[in-house]
This record gives C-alpha cells, structure tokens and sequence, in this order.
C-alpha cells in the first residue's frame, strides 16, 4: 500500500497558504503569477482577441487549478471521481490527505466543478494581494 502512495506525491517548493473548504476539507494554495499565468493563457486560450470556446476555456481553468492545488487535509471525495488513476475504487469515497498527483488533480477538479471553482478563486485572491503588495512598495 505504501508504494502506491509514494507514486501519488507531488513535490513543491512553495509553501502556499491553506484554506477552510466547506466543513473540515482544507487545501493549500499557491498563487500563479504573471509570467506562469500568461504562459497558461497562451497555451491554452492562444494570442488571438476574442472568446475562446468552452472546452479550451475549461482546460484552462483546470491547467490553473492543477498548478495551484498543492497540498489537501481531510478530503473526502467518491471513489467514481478518480477514475483513471491509481486509487479509483468506484464505490464509496476516498480520503484524500496530502499532496496530489497530477492525475488525482486533473480527476478531482474536473469532476467537482465546486473545488475547481474554489482553488481557482484562492490563487487569484492570492495574485490579487500579492500584486497589492507590490505596487504598494513602489
């Protein structure tokens, strides 16, 4: 058992700050800034103006959430939602404590609209203070 967990780490390097989610869940977020973010737009949104359509534009959010999402305590997610990965069970739920793999993440957040939703409105929270921050120093 413990191999199979060992597989699902995911190492970082920033710290991130950690958020309440709906009873005991928690996740801890990093911010993406500028440079990250726009290579993000580019990759999936493109250079050109205009609406990009839903599914690019869905990719997009799932690629911020997935590059946000660093750490978790005490979520609960169904086993269905992790179809794909290595601790898919299909009944029942699975608690997810710690660091998620890419898989976990891209299983999880396009499966559970309202935690994409969540991780994605936290790191622009944290891009919004940050850049507070700095235009204050200047």
């Amino acid at each position: 058992m413990e191999d199979e967990n060992e597989s699902l780490i995911d190492e970082s390097g920033d710290e991130g700050t950690w958020f309440h989610f709906r009873g005991k869940a928690e996740f801890r977020i990093k911010r993406i800034g500028g440079r990250r973010r726009r290579a993000l737009i580019r990759q999936y949104l493109g250079k050109k103006a205009g609406a990009p359509d839903l599914d690019r534009a869905l990719e997009f959010q799932l690629a911020l959430g997935c590059e946000a999402l660093l750490d978790s305590r005490k979520v609960q997610v169904l086993g269905r939602y992790l179809e794909g990965t290595p601790l898919a069970n299909g009944t029942g739920e699975v608690l997810l404590d710690g660091k998620w793999s890419n898989d976990v993440k891209k299983a999880v957040l396009a499966e559970v609209p309202g935690v994409l939703k969540f991780v994605v409105a936290k790191a622009d929270s944290l891009d919004a203070e940050a850049d507070e921050e700095e235009s204050g120093k200047e």
